[in-house]
């Protein structure tokens, strides 16, 4: 674990294309503030098989050790790319609570993930984890939607003058 005072940056990732993105977002952001990676990925029920059905135990392992095996190439490359510390996390349950719950444990600044989902058209706009998230968090949100051009050079706040939007503007 990297020291408290590096600034983390936390990436959720379903090893999909617009989470890739994500990733490199979350990379360049912390390379910016010579913060610290996490990546996350977190398996769902649907993820894994069901215990009643014969050799899910084993199925169980596999599909772990798979999603471990892409978080940590995702981690070298990530590594690699912004030479900056990259730390995987591998959890199961639900990837809003979890991601918000990670989020809170490690003290992240700022959370990043990709607008990716399976209900298209809500997808379109927000997304389907990130909608739910960006109400379970105590941190920024950064939905990345385009691949990174350059860093970024001004930030847009809004706020309904409340003090969780303050606090949310100093950070």
């Amino acid at each position: 674990m990297a020291p408290r005072n590096k600034r983390r940056i936390l990436v959720g990732t379903d090893f999909s294309p617009s989470a890739e993105i994500a990733v490199r977002r979350g990379g360049a952001v912390a390379q910016e503030c010579d913060g610290v990676l996490e990546i996350i990925h977190v398996l769902s029920r649907g993820d894994t098989p069901v215990y009643r059905v014969t050799g899910w135990a084993e199925n169980r392992r596999a599909v772990e050790a798979e999603a471990m095996r892409k978080l940590r190439g995702l981690a070298s490359r990530a590594r690699a790319r912004f030479g900056i510390s990259v730390h995987p996390e591998l959890v199961r349950g639900s990837p809003q609570r979890e991601i918000a719950a990670y989020a809170a444990s490690i003290g992240a600044s700022l959370v990043v993930v990709g607008p990716n989902g399976e209900h298209a058209v809500r997808d379109m706009l927000i997304g389907s984890t990130a909608q739910p998230l960006q109400r379970a968090l105590r941190v920024p949100l950064l939905i990345a939607r385009n691949r990174l051009v350059r860093a970024y050079r001004r930030v847009l706040v809004t706020t309904d003058f409340s003090r969780a939007s303050a606090e949310a503007a100093r950070t």
